[in-house]
């Protein structure tokens, strides 16, 4: 039992650590200071992809969740604009 959950952690280690490591490094090198709200949008994908894991999701599904809710909320946010404008609200 030891030695199987010391395989899946070496597995996961090679397979998703050193990925982290290689997608860490080339954000990290981004020029996110002139990309407006990098940093909350990150944190919120951090958090998504915490919680896809935990419900055991795949990472395609997690990522296109994270999409969909994102422009959920650029959508819903649009829309008020044009209300505001449009009604002088």
């Amino acid at each position: 039992m030891k030695q199987a959950s010391s395989r899946a952690l070496h597995l996961f280690r090679n397979e998703v650590g050193i990925r982290f490591q290689l997608y860490n490094s080339l954000f990290t090198s981004l020029p996110f200071h002139r990309i407006e709200k990098t940093g909350i949008l990150l944190s919120l994908l951090s958090n998504n992809c915490e919680e896809g894991y935990k419900r055991g999701q795949s990472p395609i599904k997690i990522v296109d969740d994270f999409f969909q809710n994102i422009l959920l909320i650029l959508m819903k946010k649009r829309k008020r604009i044009c209300y505001s404008v449009l009604f002088n609200m």
